[in-house]
């Protein structure tokens, strides 16, 4: 089954923010920041045009999410943040009450870092969410050896594609696609 497409059920998606705070923005090289930049300032704006619910998530004791994006953030109808105080986002449990409050299926998955919090997070959401990120959408301060491995695994647990993917449009790679 594909995330979302043409669907009547709008907000069948949802896009979850993780640690985008300039602590650890600071750690990525200036390409790998304009590049992820660039790409979650399209799908954040794409959030607020569509009206699709977006989670965002920081670390607690780690400052604010980048105030570029948070300008974005603020026009986004169904926007929440929380914080959290391990790498899982979903260990306090509000993340996955936001996804059933907003009749989640799908979620797209955007942040720092990889290996880490994206990482932890994807892997602990619920089997009843399908899960899915970009390469642009989401970086590590380890680039290659963590892409690779980040490909790696949302490919057998869910989606992954090299390029910009729209929360509206994303939908599941064939079996046989290689990735």
């Amino acid at each position: 089954m594909g995330l979302i497409g043409e669907s009547p059920v709008r907000d069948s998606t949802a896009v979850v923010l993780i640690d985008m705070q300039h602590i650890f923005f600071q750690e990525l090289s200036w390409e790998t920041q304009q590049t992820l930049l660039a790409a979650q300032t399209k799908l954040i704006i794409e959030c607020a045009k569509y009206d699709i619910p977006l989670a965002v998530i920081q670390y607690s004791g780690f400052g604010s999410t980048i105030f570029q994006l948070q300008q974005l953030i603020r026009n986004v109808p169904r926007s929440e943040y929380y914080a959290k105080t391990s790498m899982n986002g979903f260990s306090g449990g509000w993340l996955e009450g936001f996804l059933d409050k907003h009749r989640v299926s799908t979620v797209l998955f955007a942040g720092i870092f990889a290996s880490q919090c994206v990482f932890e997070t994807a892997n602990a959401t619920p089997k009843k969410y399908h899960i899915g990120t970009s390469e642009v959408l989401i970086a590590d301060h380890r680039f290659d050896q963590c892409m690779r491995e980040t490909r790696e695994w949302f490919a057998d647990h869910g989606s992954f594609y090299p390029d910009y993917v729209s929360p509206r449009t994303l939908k599941a790679p064939p079996k046989d696609q290689d990735l």
